[in-house]
C-alpha cells in the first residue's frame, strides 16, 4: 500500500486510544474484498467541506453545506448526552454533537475496520479521534459492542441516551443497524439496571466506605494464620444448608469454616462456630445479621462498603476484622493509594465473595454448602437466619411464618421447576448468581503485605484534593484522571435520582460527597 500520510496521521491519533483497534484497521488496508462496505474517494461540497463517497459514488453528506445539515441533525436528539453514531463518514454530525455541551459523549461506529481503513486515507478526523468523549468502534462482534457500550455510557453522568444512524450510511449497512437496534436494546436493559443500584446505593457506598476506611487505619487486622491443608468450607445459608449442619458440627475440626454473614445465625443456632465471617451488605439492615455476639478468634472479612456497623460489633467482640477492598470504584482507588486485600464482589452475592476470600487464603480444596440460588423445599433460607427469628417473632393466626416467607419468595417474578414432586423456584437474580458462580476463576492470593493499617487521613486529603482540582479543570475529565472520575459516578447517580429541587449535574453533586466525607469522617 502507498504511503499515505493522511491515513497514518490518523492511525497515530488513534492508536494512543486504541491500539489494538490500530492495528486492524493497518492490517485491513491491505485487504481487497469487493463485496465488502467501504469508502472510495472525496468531494469538496460547495461549501469547501470534504465529504466521503461511498463505492457507488454516493456521498454520506450533503454536498451543498453538510454542517448545516448536521445541525439539523443533532437539532433532533437536542436531549441527548450520549449518542452511538452508525456511520463515522466525515464526523460533521459528531463534531456538531459535541460542540453543543463538553459534558457529552459518544461512540462512534463503523462497519469495520476496513471501512474505517478506506476512510482514514481521504477524511482528517484526527480531532475526533484525540477527543477523550469519543469511542470509535468497529461493528464486528455483537458481544464486543455490547461491553463498549455498558462501558462507556454512564446515565449518571451523561444523561439521556440515542442510537443516532447516518441515513446515508444505514441504507448501505442494513444488517449491520439492525444487528446494532438489537444490542443497544440488551445492553440498555443491564445498563438501567446498574443505575438503578447505583442510584439507591450510591451515597449508602460513600458514607460506609469513608467509615471503614477510617476503621481500616487503626483496626485492620493481619493477614490469617490458616492451615490449607484443611478443607474449606463456604457456607451460604440457603435451605441445601440444614441437611449439612450434622457433619459440620461432628467434623469441625477438620474444616476451615467460612460462614457468609445470612448463615451465621443458622450455625450459631447448632453450637457451630465459623473461623471466618463475610459480608459485603451496604445496608443497615444488614445489622441484624450480627446481633449475637461474634466470638473471640473469628476474623470478620468486610467489603469497604459494607455495613461498619458491623465491623464495630466485632471490634467490640473481640474478633479480628479485615478491611476488603470489592469491586466499588472508591474503594479500588483506595487500595492504589495503599494496599486493601481484595475481593470479589462484582456478582453482588456474598456466597461468592466468600468462595474469593478463601481460595485468596490459599484454599484448594474447597467445598460450598447452601448455595442452592434457589428457592428450594418451599422457603428461600435455611432454618435459623435472622428472617426466621424476624418472622417468627411476629407469627400470628392470621399471619403464619409460612405467608412472610412466601411474600418474600413472590415479590418478584420466579419460574418454576418440578423435580422429584416437589417445586423449585428461580428469579432472574438468583440465575445470574448461579451463572457467576459457576464462571468464578480465583486468580488472585493475598499477601501478607496487603495487610496494614490504612492512612485514611492522608489519602482523604490527596482524595479531596484531586477532586476540587478536577472540578477546577471543567469537564470533560482529561483521560488521566477517569479512574477518579469513576469513583464518584455512583453518587452521581444517587444524586440526580434523589436530590429533587436542586441544582442537578457532575459539579453539584461532587461538591455534595466532599461536604458528606468530611462529615463521615469528622474532617473539616
Amino acid at each position: 500500500m502507498t504511503a499515505n500520510p493522511l491515513f497514518e496521521a490518523n492511525i497515530a491519533a488513534l492508536r494512543p486510544r486504541d491500539s489494538a483497534l490500530a492495528d486492524d484497521i493497518l492490517k485491513a488496508a491491505g485487504a481487497d474484498d469487493p463485496s465488502a462496505f467501504r469508502y472510495s474517494a472525496a468531494q469538496r461540497a460547495r461549501n469547501g467541506s470534504l465529504v466521503p463517497l461511498f463505492r457507488d459514488g454516493a456521498s454520506a453528506h450533503s454536498l451543498f453545506n453538510p454542517e448545516r445539515e448536521a445541525a439539523q441533525l443533532i437539532d433532533t436528539v437536542a436531549d441527548t448526552g450520549f449518542a452511538l453514531f452508525a456511520g463515522i463518514g466525515g464526523a460533521f454530525h459528531i463534531r456538531e454533537f459535541l460542540s453543543r455541551d463538553p459534558a457529552r459523549a459518544c461512540i462512534a461506529a463503523e462497519s469495520s475496520p476496513l471501512a474505517l481503513a478506506s476512510l482514514f486515507g481521504l477524511i482528517d478526523l484526527t480531532d475526533v479521534l484525540t477527543d477523550v468523549r469519543v469511542t470509535v468502534i468497529a461493528l464486528r462482534d455483537e458481544k464486543e459492542t455490547g461491553a463498549i457500550l455498558s462501558r462507556s455510557y454512564l446515565p449518571a453522568l451523561h444523561g439521556n441516551f440515542r442510537l443516532v444512524p447516518l441515513r446515508s450510511w444505514q441504507g448501505r449497512n442494513g444488517d449491520a443497524c439492525a444487528s446494532l437496534v438489537s444490542v443497544v436494546q440488551e445492553s440498555l436493559k443491564r445498563i438501567s439496571a446498574d443505575f438503578s443500584v447505583q442510584a439507591h446505593f450510591g451515597k449508602l457506598w460513600l458514607r460506609n466506605c469513608a467509615q471503614n476506611l477510617a476503621l481500616a487505619s487503626r483496626f485492620q487486622g493481619r493477614f490469617p494464620a490458616v492451615d490449607t491443608g484443611k478443607k474449606a468450607i463456604v457456607i451460604a445459608a440457603g435451605p441445601g444448608l440444614e441437611p449439612c449442619l450434622r457433619r459440620l458440627k461432628e467434623n469441625r475440626e477438620r474444616y476451615a469454616l467460612f460462614s457468609t454473614d445470612t448463615a451465621w445465625n443458622t450455625l450459631a443456632d447448632s453450637g457451630i462456630i465459623p473461623d471466618f465471617f463475610v459480608s459485603i451488605d451496604a445496608q443497615p439492615i444488614s445489622a441484624n445479621h450480627v446481633m449475637r455476639p461474634f466470638k473471640q478468634g473469628m476474623t470478620v472479612i468486610l467489603d469497604a462498603c459494607g455495613n461498619p456497623a458491623i465491623a464495630r460489633k466485632a471490634i467490640a467482640d473481640g474478633a479480628a476484622v479485615i478491611f476488603a477492598a470489592g469491586a466499588h470504584p472508591l474503594a479500588r482507588y483506595a487500595a492504589r493509594y495503599s494496599p486493601l486485600p481484595p475481593i470479589d464482589t462484582a456478582s453482588g452475592t456474598v456466597t461468592l465473595a466468600a468462595l474469593d476470600a478463601a481460595h485468596s487464603l490459599g484454599f484448594r480444596d474447597i467445598e460450598t454448602i447452601g448455595a442452592d440460588f434457589a428457592y428450594t423445599g418451599g422457603k428461600p433460607y435455611a432454618r435459623g437466619t435472622y428472617l426466621a427469628h424476624g418472622f417468627g417473632s411476629t407469627a400470628s393466626r392470621i399471619l403464619p411464618i409460612e405467608t412472610s416467607y412466601t411474600a418474600l419468595m413472590f415479590r418478584t417474578p420466579v419460574a418454576a421447576r418440578s423435580s422429584g414432586g416437589s417445586i423449585t423456584y428461580t428469579t432472574d437474580t438468583l440465575d445470574r448468581y448461579a451463572s457467576f458462580f459457576k464462571a468464578y476463576r480465583g486468580q488472585y492470593r493475598w499477601e501478607a503485605a496487603d495487610f496494614a493499617p490504612f492512612p485514611v487521613r492522608a489519602f482523604l486529603g490527596e482524595y479531596r484534593r484531586a477532586l476540587t482540582n478536577a472540578l477546577r479543570a471543567g469537564f470533560p475529565f482529561p483521560e488521566r484522571d477517569q479512574d477518579l472520575l469513576y469513583t464518584v459516578l455512583p453518587f452521581v447517580a444517587w444524586h440526580a435520582r434523589h436530590r429533587l429541587g436542586e441544582q442537578k449535574g457532575l459539579a453539584s453533586a461532587i461538591q455534595l460527597a466532599l461536604e458528606l466525607i468530611a462529615g463521615y469522617t469528622g474532617e473539616s
